[in-house]
């Protein structure tokens, strides 16, 4: 399973006071079967958190996280821009979730949950969104969402070595 860290979260699940659905989405990432998947300016929106930098490099050598070429996806989000279907100003995170195939996308803005779920932008399997901005709690609805199976592609893109 892969998944998307928005930068407007990133303290909720690397933080020092994380709610209960942030501690449950670190532990997904952590030790269990989840992957989160960083690339580009997303990537560098996410390493502002100390946090997020200490567990980076560990999670990319034992695979819990990917990392895709900041070029392809710069490329992407350029042309994702050019389409004009977006409603936020997030296109690198569209452009993640196209390239890597993941589904899955913590995050607390809503226009780019919008986008994340609009087929248009992201296709078959379509995209979900974990969310805290009604609860804070981890809920059944956010257990339903680590559980699921089909957030990842079986044969990802080319991502770049850590």
């Amino acid at each position: 399973m892969c998944a998307i860290l928005d930068a407007s979260v990133v303290s909720q699940v690397f933080g020092r006071r994380c709610p209960p659905a942030g501690k449950a989405f670190f532990n997904w990432i952590a030790k269990r079967h989840g992957r989160l998947i960083v690339g580009g300016k997303l990537d560098r929106e996410l390493a502002r958190n100390g946090g997020f930098r200490s567990w980076i490099r560990d999670a990319l050598l034992s695979g819990k996280a990917r990392r895709l070429d900041a070029a392809l996806v710069g490329e992407a989000a350029a042309r994702v821009e050019q389409e004009h279907t977006c409603r936020s100003d997030d296109h690198h995170v569209i452009a993640l979730a196209q390239l890597s195939g993941a589904r899955l996308l913590y995050s607390n803005d809503k226009k780019l949950n919008e986008d994340f779920e609009n087929p248009r932008l992201v296709p078959r399997p379509f995209g979900s969104v974990y969310t805290t901005l009604e609860e804070r709690d981890f809920t059944p609805g956010h257990q339903a969402l680590l559980e699921r199976k089909d957030m990842c592609p079986k044969h990802p893109n080319p991502v770049t070595p850590p």
